[in-house]
């Protein structure tokens, strides 16, 4: 007699991060941005969680969007996904650099 015994019920993400919005740091066109990772949960174990797109934690994110992926898999291989957005603002204004101007009058 074979007894099998499957897991198909998917992990969870117990923490996701929302997403996050900042200001591009001074003078830079993007801002170091630091957050707390995903964590997750299954009913057996969580295998793994691994980083599918987006930068690494506390990376120089450019000015826009960056998509945050993330995946958690249980030893069964069932997966769950995080997403989140990391968005940096360009805040700070131009700033004109003028040249010297010599004007003769007649």
């Amino acid at each position: 007699v074979d007894i099998v015994i499957t897991d198909d019920e998917d992990p969870t993400f117990v923490w996701c991060p929302s997403d996050i919005t900042v200001n591009n740091d001074v003078d830079e066109c993007g801002a170091v941005v630091n957050f707390t990772g995903p964590l997750a949960a299954d009913n057996c174990a969580v295998e793994s969680i691994t980083q599918l797109q987006g930068l690494v934690n506390g990376s120089f994110f450019p000015v826009g969007t960056t998509t945050m992926e993330y995946e958690a898999e249980d030893p069964s291989g069932n997966t769950a996904t995080c997403l989140f957005d990391i968005t940096v603002n360009d805040a700070q204004n131009p700033e004109a650099q003028c040249q010297d101007i010599t004007v003769y009058l007649d």
